[in-house]
């Protein structure tokens, strides 16, 4: 990983500061490129995929990834209306599943990421991933479509 990108939000307990970004680099070329991103403990990773596909000008991609968070917040889309239920968790996770995709929305690129993660008691939660601070790390690996 010889990239670094940005700057990312970091989070320790309550206090929240801006510290040197996080790391990137592309793994093809030419045609459709493809991106593994790494995350360091206390990003938020939704902030942080949101700022690198802007950067790149990715209007239509796929990621997955791996890793683990601190805390998050799960957004459930409420049925009778136009917004997401939030739902806080503040305990340590396990990323069992993260896939999303890349659209532009308003002319801006924008992350729409699904997680699946899973408590020390072994029960999993799912929904739309609408805020995340990484811990220990987060893997992913951005692939373009054209």
């Amino acid at each position: 990983m010889a990239e670094l990108f940005g700057s990312s939000v970091y989070r320790y307990g309550t206090a929240a500061f801006v510290r040197a970004a996080m790391k990137s680099r592309q793994l093809k070329q030419g045609g459709a490129r493809t991106y593994e991103l790494v995350l360091e403990p206390g990003d938020e990773a939704v902030t942080c995929l949101n700022r690198f596909v802007c950067a790149q000008g990715l209007g239509a991609a796929r990621f997955t990834a791996l890793g683990g968070f601190s805390e998050i917040v799960l957004g459930f889309f409420a049925l009778d209306g136009d917004r997401y239920v939030s739902i806080p968790i503040q305990e340590p996770l396990e990323l069992s599943s993260l896939v999303g995709d890349v659209t532009v929305s308003n002319g801006e690129p924008k992350v729409h990421p699904r997680v699946v993660i899973t408590r020390a008691d072994g029960s999993a939660w799912g929904g739309e991933l609408l805020e995340a601070y990484v811990r220990p790390s987060l893997q992913v690996l951005l692939s373009e479509h054209l």
